[in-house]
């Protein structure tokens, strides 16, 4: 079985986004933090729609105060410089 590959969520210490988009995210404590609600997997659109996250390789273009391992379940778009999931 292939490793799963490490995705990252760049936030503000506070759950709030940092790169544009709304909402706040539920933050580990001492254990992972809480699934994000699900979404619409046939909206998903990178810039537009879905739980944005980055691979390691991306990391350098999206830091910012916070950088969380994340997880993901469902549908997956990989784009340029981002991953857009349908929940994390």
């Amino acid at each position: 079985m292939a490793k799963k590959e490490i995705l990252y969520k760049v936030l503000n210490s506070d759950g709030s986004v940092f790169h544009g988009g709304k909402g706040k995210w539920f933050l580990p404590n001492s254990r992972p933090g809480q699934w994000m609600p699900d979404l619409d997997p046939e909206k998903l659109e990178a810039c537009q729609y879905g739980y944005h996250l980055c691979r390691r390789a991306d990391l350098i273009q999206w830091l910012g105060p916070v950088i969380f391992k994340a997880e993901y379940r469902g549908k997956r778009i990989d784009s340029i410089d981002k991953v857009v999931v349908e929940q994390a």
